[in-house]
């Protein structure tokens, strides 16, 4: 498995992502947050850190996995 960094993106700057420089294709197969005000992109570890996701926080798989499994990642079961 290619270890990944992520970073999460505010709603306004998917127009900033270059998709060629990072795991998702294009803003159709980006993951939001349950109020659509967010999102995140990852690229591999080892590549450096595309220029229009600098000073922006960094996250490893694991910790991207516990932002996730915060409610504003996850809507209820069964929704409400």
């Amino acid at each position: 498995m290619i270890p990944y960094t992520y970073v999460i993106i505010p709603a306004a700057d998917v127009t900033d992502v270059d998709f060629d420089e990072v795991a998702e294709s294009n803003a159709d197969t980006l993951r939001w947050n349950v109020d659509d005000t967010k999102t995140f992109v990852k690229f591999p570890a080892a590549d450096p850190t595309p220029s229009f996701l600098d000073g922006m926080t960094q996250y490893t798989r694991a910790e991207m996995l516990t932002e996730l499994a915060k409610p504003e990642w996850s809507p209820p079961f069964p929704p409400e």
